[in-house]
């Protein structure tokens, strides 16, 4: 809810790692910027990075999520299961994506994990590849996939003519075929 007086901004609210990366120093001078902006209209995320500031969720002390050598950026994409964000190999010198659960609850995390071990052993060229996988200090999964830059799905198929839907089918074709792979 906005501050009164104050329009609210366009940005969403922030997500546990958004909060734990703003409170660590640990976003892009660009992003902080545009956080700070939506904290000063949101109650509820400032409320969020006061607990992480203090040390506390949900009454049970915690600290900043650690990723090893990977710098968390921010976030890129966000499905059922998980959420994706740009990330930083500092070992490599090399952009990832990095993805974390949507959820703590222990069903969730053992999806998730599943889902990491299931991916890690397909080979096809349409699946991103797992570079790696981990747990954080506080136990939260993580995996790390090459990071692919370019248009999302829904972008793609944001087409006005007749012509432009029947180039879209070889894709409809290669995705159809990646699914049938993975359900073998």
């Amino acid at each position: 809810e906005p501050a009164t007086g104050m329009e609210p901004t366009a940005l969403p609210c922030l997500d546990d790692l958004t909060a734990h990366a703003c409170v660590s120093d640990a976003l892009p001078d660009d992003r902080r910027a545009t956080v700070i902006a939506h904290l000063d209209g949101c109650a509820s995320c400032r409320e969020l990075v006061d607990e992480v500031t203090l040390g506390k969720k949900l009454g049970e002390a915690t600290t900043p999520l650690d990723f090893g050598t990977y710098r968390l950026g921010a976030m890129i994409a966000e499905g059922g299961m998980g959420r994706i964000y740009r990330a930083f190999d500092t070992s490599l010198q090399r952009d990832v994506a990095l993805k974390v659960p949507r959820s703590a609850s222990p069903a969730m995390m053992r999806r998730f994990e599943r889902e990491a071990a299931i991916t890690a052993r397909l080979q096809h060229p349409g699946i991103v590849p797992i570079h790696a996988a981990g747990h954080t200090g506080n136990g939260t999964p993580f995996y790390v996939m090459r990071l692919i830059d370019g248009r999302t799905l829904d972008r793609i198929v944001e087409v006005s003519t007749a012509a432009a839907r029947l180039a879209l089918v070889e894709h409809v074709v290669a995705i159809a075929e990646t699914m049938a792979y993975v359900h073998d």
